[in-house]
């Protein structure tokens, strides 16, 4: 037993970070703004719609796909600035009042009915995907092959 008593116990010591993180002396600030248009495209599948029946994914054919794939790696490497101004107006926000009954039905039973606007990205010639952009991310929401989901009406026609 009289080794027991001539042990030292052992202290029992905090990391600083812990005592620092506890009660932070800097005080964060706000930083500016960031220009969403500077950053590469980030994809959300978070509210993808796969039954739509008017830009649903379920109609999406595997040759429609390897197409869509190779061109959101295409745009992985641009900034948004680089992908709103590719080929005119090709990728470009839409109101969504402008958009047929059914899309917007479908807004409402998916609670996403509070938007005004969804982006329209051209994959080639009419397809193209649907969703909703907030800062650099890009909710992937649907597929318009036939150019459906809010059809263009030509001037003069």
């Amino acid at each position: 037993m009289a080794k027991n008593r001539n042990r030292k116990k052992p202290k029992h010591r905090f990391p600083p970070a812990a005592t620092t993180a506890a009660q932070p002396a800097k005080v964060p600030r706000e930083g500016a703004p960031v220009d969403y248009r500077a950053s590469h495209p980030i994809w959300s599948f978070a509210i993808l719609d796969f039954y739509a029946e008017v830009g649903g994914w379920v109609h999406l054919s595997p040759d429609d796909r390897d197409q869509l794939l190779a061109r959101f790696q295409r745009w992985e490497k641009m900034t948004w600035h680089e992908i709103l101004a590719e080929g005119g107006k090709k990728n470009h926000l839409i109101d969504v009042d402008r958009c047929c009954d059914k899309s917007r039905e479908r807004l409402e039973v998916r609670h996403l009915d509070d938007r005004d606007q969804l982006m329209s990205l051209s994959v080639t010639g009419k397809k193209r995907g649907i969703g909703i952009l907030e800062g650099a991310v890009f909710s992937i929401l649907w597929w318009d092959p036939g150019h459906d989901v809010c059809p263009s009406h030509m001037k003069h026609t």
